[in-house]
């Protein structure tokens, strides 16, 4: 079963914690600000929310992530309209930036799925004025992109908004819109080559030209559904409808089931998960009013079983005020989480007041649980939505972007295999609040979730102001709350030792594995004395190790401010503190 996705200096410690939330925002600005002087940094200390330091992946426009179940992220984005790709490693730690589309030739809609081996097989529209077509190409497990295959022909034809997935045994399955009115697929086996392209379902009257959605089991079977719309001779919408067709492992097509039916324009573009057994969970969004333009809606979701065929229609969301853009993933067992953003409307001003994301879980007879709301309300800023991963447990990674007069951040919250939430943890942070793209999110087997988004900086020249778009990840760890006691001191320059009381507590819901407490004076005005690290062994949940950092002030510390770090570190750890010392004249 492919999964996809269309992602403060001193560290968690209790004192953090308490640490106000204008100081927090300042500091979480000042770590952004000097991340993008870097192009590759590399993943530092984490911040409290259990996420390494954002690392800078370049100048690439959009984002896009993927991740096999060896933990290794695929991140897409595009720069002058060619696609590139660079590849995370386990631990977060990039690698080379890799153009994957031909010079030249302007490239839209990218699309990425991998495989369990970790081949990442990625597509996009090419764009042939007036016209366009599809192309793909396969990044091997070692990161190294194949030859670009066109896959429609001939090329005056418009082919646009492509969707992909991809089977246990590599082959993937790749769909489209043809001229607005056709919807496409094509099989691309195990080393990439396509086979031949089979029309799913072509409109009597008109299609609306909304992208399709494709997700395959792992016997190879894809289903895909998308939204269709007939038009009246004044060219208004009719009907509209949620479609879906089963192709077999072989890529045969079976019978054009229609989900869900409305008169008007009322139903908006579906969203597509798969469990281990074939079952397809399908969620969208149905407008209340005449139009899907209004500003009340609810979400919907069906059910299709093994063999395709629909259960009823489920309300997920409670009745009020409009939802906006629902998406869904599926565990293993077939449980499956569903995630929206809410808006409250001003009734005076007939705008957005607030907005709120929340779930709701449904088990793995598809019925849904109760609706949680994860972030406390903000105004948000337009166009914005959450999105969702789940491990193979059912615990799911939700992220968003929170925009409110403060500026912006990048939030990310856990939840159980029950639905219910953790703590909110907050990524990064800027007081512009048009500052970042998305996030997106994908989560690997082991659980551990990368978070891309994109981060645009506005910078002012003597010939005017200009935008820098990067990509930026984060990748989550053991939670973890690092400690030292005093913080600062203040100490005559006769002193031969200060000591430091350093503890680290496992705050996540699982053992730590191997943690190394290490101690380190950056600006060598101090020494660090005895062995700088000392090593653990599966720290317990909710229990903490101690132990005492001495360190010697040297002649060049007078009168300055010493930085001593204190770190943990593992696996799957990265947390710290950082000490001051100052030593008179």
């Amino acid at each position: 079963m492919s999964r996809f996705c269309v992602m403060t200096p001193d560290g968690p410690d209790q004192r953090t914690r308490r640490t106000s939330s204008r100081r927090a925002a300042l500091a979480s600005t000042f770590v952004a600000t000097c991340l993008a002087l870097a192009l590759l940094a590399p993943a530092s200390s984490a911040q409290l929310g259990g996420y390494s330091t954002p690392v800078d992946l370049g100048g690439v426009g959009g984002a896009l992530i993927a991740v096999d179940p060896q933990g290794r992220a695929t991140v897409l984005g595009a720069k002058n309209w060619r696609i590139r790709a660079v590849r995370l490693n386990a631990a977060g730690k990039p690698g080379p930036v890799r153009m994957l589309s031909r010079k030249g030739a302007e490239a839209r809609a990218v699309q990425v799925a991998v495989d369990p081996q970790g081949r990442a097989t990625v597509v996009w529209r090419r764009v042939d004025r007036p016209n366009g077509s599809i192309e793909a190409v396969r990044i091997s497990a070692a990161g190294k992109p194949g030859p670009v295959r066109r896959l429609t022909a001939p090329p005056n034809q418009n082919h646009w908004a492509p969707q992909v997935a991809v089977d246990p045994q590599g082959r993937a399955t790749v769909v489209w819109l043809k001229d607005g009115q056709r919807v496409q697929a094509v099989r691309l086996d195990a080393a990439g080559n396509p086979g031949p392209t089979q029309t799913l379902y072509q409109a009597v009257h008109h299609y609306s030209g909304v992208a399709p959605q494709v997700a395959v089991d792992p016997d190879g079977r894809a289903t895909v559904v998308w939204r269709g719309a007939t038009f009246d001779a004044l060219n208004r919408v009719a009907t509209s409808s949620i479609q879906a067709v089963r192709l077999d492992a072989s890529g045969e097509p079976g019978l054009v089931r229609t989900l869900a039916e409305a008169d008007g324009n009322l139903i908006r573009p579906p969203r597509i998960a798969v469990d281990r057994d074939g079952r397809t969970t399908v969620v969208w969004r149905r407008a209340d009013g005449p139009s899907h333009l209004d500003p009340a809606g609810s979400v919907e979701a069906v059910r299709l079983d093994a063999a395709g065929e629909p259960g009823a229609i489920r309300t997920l969301s409670e009745p009020g005020d409009g939802v906006v853009a629902p998406r869904v993933a599926v565990d293993p067992d077939g449980g499956a989480t569903v995630v929206w953003r809410r808006e409250t409307r001003d009734p005076a001003l007939g705008r957005v007041a607030a907005s709120t994301v929340q779930a709701v879980r449904l088990d793995s007879g598809g019925d849904p649980g109760p609706v949680r709301t994860l972030s406390p309300p903000r105004q948000p800023r337009p166009g914005t939505a959450a999105y969702v991963a789940l491990d193979p447990e059912g615990r799911a990674t939700v992220v968003w972007q929170r925009a409110d007069r403060r500026g912006s951040r990048v939030q990310a919250v856990r939840l159980d295999a029950a639905g219910d939430p953790g703590v909110v943890q907050t990524l990064t942070v800027s007081r512009d609040r048009n500052t970042f793209g998305g996030p997106l999110v994908a989560v690997d087997p082991a659980g551990r979730a990368t978070v891309v988004w994109v981060r645009r900086e506005t910078f002012r020249r003597p010939d005017g102001l200009f935008t820098r778009t990067r990509v930026q990840a984060a990748h989550s760890v053991r939670l973890f709350a690092v400690r030292a006691q005093p913080r600062r001191r203040t100490v005559g320059p006769g002193t031969t030792q200060v000591h430091y009381r350093f503890r680290a507590t496992n705050m996540d819901t699982e053992p730590s594995g191997v943690v190394r407490l290490c101690a380190k004076a950056p600006s060598r005005r101090v020494k660090v004395l005895g062995k700088r690290c000392r090593v653990f062994e599966d720290i317990e949940p909710g229990a903490g190790v101690r132990r005492v950092v001495r360190v010697r002030p040297l002649g060049r510390a007078r009168g300055k401010l010493t930085r001593i770090r204190l770190r943990a570190r593992g696996p799957n750890v990265e947390a710290g503190t950082t000490v001051r010392l100052k030593v008179r004249r």
